[in-house]
């Protein structure tokens, strides 16, 4: 018996990633606040001498984003031995192209031993991650398996 198939696939998860935009300020902002000394009150629950609020954080995607997709592939190839079993041999493969990835375009140049926010491009900011469509992945496979039913011996 031989088998054998091919699919391709295109990626409808984008929407995380879009999603992923309503964290950009000034909608969305981190504020670190520690315990101390100053009493919590109603009128001031989140006291600014408790904490800090950290570089903002942008997110973005690339205007050349395009759409991913995965191809799969493989071929099945069986044999049967009476009163033995099935042998069966397989290769199975798959191929992802313009995969999301994310970049942070805010890194510094070069390592060093000052403040990281100094070295970078954008110092006002923490990170900024921009997603794009140039991911790759592959997967091949040799997959060898052999089945025997169960059989009742009587012996007496």
């Amino acid at each position: 018996m031989v088998r054998g198939g091919y699919g391709l696939y295109y990626d409808s998860g984008m929407f995380v990633v879009n999603s992923s935009l309503y964290f950009n300020p000034p909608f969305f902002t981190v504020s670190v606040f520690f315990p101390s000394d100053t009493f919590i009150t109603l009128a001031n629950p989140f006291a600014t001498a408790n904490g800090f609020v950290s570089p903002a954080q942008l997110s973005f995607v690339s205007p050349d984003f395009v759409p991913s997709y995965t191809q799969h592939w493989n071929l099945n190839v069986q044999r049967e031995v009476e009163k033995v079993g099935v042998f069966s041999a397989a290769y199975a493969a798959a191929k992802g192209t313009h995969l999301p990835r994310s970049l942070d375009i805010n890194q510094p140049d070069s390592p060093g031993p000052a403040d990281i926010a100094t070295r970078s491009p954008y110092p006002n900011y923490s990170n900024i991650l921009m997603t794009e469509s140039g991911g790759n992945s592959q997967y091949q496979s040799l997959q060898l398996t052999f089945n025997r039913r169960l059989a009742m011996v009587c012996r007496f």
